[in-house]
C-alpha cells in the first residue's frame, strides 16, 4: 500500500519544519524585542549606552549555546543588530535582518530533511 500522507505530514518532518518556521519568524521578533528593546532600554538608564550595548550583545551571545564560535558570532550579531536599532530607530530593521540570517542557515537544513524524508 502506498503512503498517501506525503513527506510533510510525517512526524519526523513536522517538528523540524515548525522549528525552522519559528526560527525565522517568531524567534527573531521575540529576541529583538527582548534584547534590543527591553534589555537595552532598561540598561541604558543605569549605565553609559556603550556598556548597555556591550552587555545586551554579550547576553545575546551567551544565550546561543551552540559552541564558542557560534556564541562569538551571536555576540557580534548582537552588536550589529543593536547598531541597526540605534541607527534606524526602529526594531523592524534588526528583526528583518535577524530573520534573514536565520533563514539562510535554516532553509538548507529544511531542504536536506525534506530530501531525506522522501527516501524513507
Amino acid at each position: 500500500m502506498a503512503d498517501t500522507t506525503g513527506a510533510l505530514y510525517r512526524p519526523v518532518i513536522i517538528a523540524p519544519v515548525v522549528y525552522c518556521l519559528v526560527g525565522f519568524t517568531m524567534g527573531p521578533l521575540a529576541e529583538e524585542m527582548l534584547y534590543r528593546a527591553v534589555l537595552y532600554g532598561s540598561l541604558r538608564h543605569w549605565m553609559r549606552p556603550v556598556f548597555a550595548v556591550a552587555i545586551q550583545a554579550l547576553l545575546f551571545g551567551l544565550m546561543h549555546r551552540y559552541g564558542l564560535l557560534y556564541m562569538s558570532m551571536a555576540f557580534a550579531s548582537g552588536l550589529v543588530f543593536m547598531g541597526m536599532y540605534l541607527w534606524r530607530r526602529t526594531l523592524w530593521s534588526p528583526v528583518l535582518v535577524h530573520a534573514m540570517m536565520n533563514a539562510v542557515s535554516l532553509i538548507p537544513l529544511l531542504v536536506m530533511l525534506l530530501a531525506f524524508s522522501s527516501h524513507m
